[in-house]
């Protein structure tokens, strides 16, 4: 099991809180493959914040069974994986990803990752972080520093 994040609308994240992910009752057709997208990073996730009205972050565990490793880009249309079921004889995709979510490789200076489950797999959400609309376009930390706020002020992407 791995802690998760996933970025989505606040009233979307409350039902997935109590009722788990099959209330959706829809995947993402996304670009490697359609189910439920994840990452590790929650720097990552923002840029799917930056369209939501009310945007907020699950922080979850997930299960990701065996897992398919997607290396070729999206753009590749004969190795694309871009609003396909998850390969035959796997429970998950897992792509490590540029942060405009490109596949990258391991050498790159920033990587980040997608994990993208089927529907027998599930994540279990934990907890929702309600993110201030305002504040998603500035970034969590100075990705470059690893710098924090150091004031007495209240943490400005969490509401």
């Amino acid at each position: 099991m791995i802690p998760a994040v996933h970025a989505t609308e606040e009233d979307s994240a409350w039902k997935i809180l109590s009722s788990g992910f099959a209330v959706l009752g829809a995947y993402d057709l996304g670009f490697y493959g359609k189910g439920i997208y994840l990452s590790t990073s929650a720097y990552y996730v923002r840029q799917y914040l930056i369209m939501k009205s009310r945007p907020a972050i699950l922080v979850c565990f997930v299960v990701v069974g065996k897992c398919f490793p997607i290396i070729e880009s999206h753009t590749d249309l004969h190795k694309s994986k871009a609003a396909k079921p998850i390969t035959d004889g796997y429970h998950s995709h897992y792509v490590i990803t540029s942060v405009k979510g490109m596949v990258s490789d391991t050498q790159a200076d920033e990587i980040y990752d997608e994990i993208i489950l089927g529907p027998e797999l599930t994540a279990l959400p934990l907890f929702v972080l309600l993110i201030n609309k305002e504040s998603v376009t500035e970034g969590f930390t100075d990705s470059k520093n690893n710098e924090e706020s150091t004031t007495d002020e209240p943490h400005p992407y969490l509401i």
